[in-house]
């Protein structure tokens, strides 16, 4: 399963979760194994809502859309305690307040936060623009949410991100043309090609 360090972050329950590709978590510098899609989509759920609460019978209603039998506030607390026991410090990481749940991490701690600071960062010459979005294109380990992009409460923001991942993209060739580096930029455009996880599992559900 991949992982996802947490390197940097303070010693006391420190978490980071990516979401730019299949979920990964890693607490204390340790990576985290969630097995299991009814562990994983209550976190992925969590991840999306960056820090703000997400009401417990809408996470119900987003998790287990047409699952009548799931689709509960007890079931949803049934995933929510297991992921508490999984997790070091799981119930400061998954906390609770005004009906419902958030994921309390830290600044940074979500790589697809750190995505688009560094697109929104990337300024200034071609070098500098290079230099700023390679590493945060590096992040992308797959398709943005690619486990759960076929559900409503994820393919915005799946889709959403892929934009922005390709217009870095392109402002990175951009750059690499004005460098006058233009062999880097043939093997890019064959993967850029490929259709990701994300654009699959939508035109599925079209």
């Amino acid at each position: 399963m991949p992982t996802v360090r947490a390197t940097g972050l303070a010693p006391a329950g420190a978490a980071r979760v990516a979401v730019l590709g299949p979920l990964a978590m890693a607490v204390d510098d340790r990576d985290v194994v969630v097995a299991g899609y009814r562990r994983r989509a209550p976190l992925a759920r969590l991840a999306l809502a960056r820090g703000s609460i997400v009401p417990a019978g809408r996470a119900a209603d987003d998790l287990w859309q047409a699952d009548l039998r799931r689709r509960s506030v007890p079931t949803l607390r049934t995933y929510v305690a297991k992921l508490r026991h999984l997790l070091p410090g799981g119930d400061a990481i998954l906390a609770s307040g005004s009906g419902g749940y958030r994921l309390a991490i830290g600044e940074g701690a979500l790589d697809a936060a750190r995505f688009e600071r560094a697109v929104q960062a990337a300024t200034g010459s071609p070098g500098d623009v290079e230099r700023v979005l390679l590493p945060a294109l590096a992040e992308w380990r797959g398709g943005a949410y690619e486990e759960f992009a076929h559900l409503s409460w994820a393919r915005h923001e799946a889709l959403r991100l892929e934009e922005l991942r390709l217009a870095a993209q392109e402002r990175v060739f951009d750059a690499q043309l004005a460098l006058g580096r233009h062999a880097e930029i043939v093997p890019a455009l064959g993967a850029l090609a490929r259709p990701t996880p994300c654009a699959r599992a939508c035109r599925s559900s079209w």
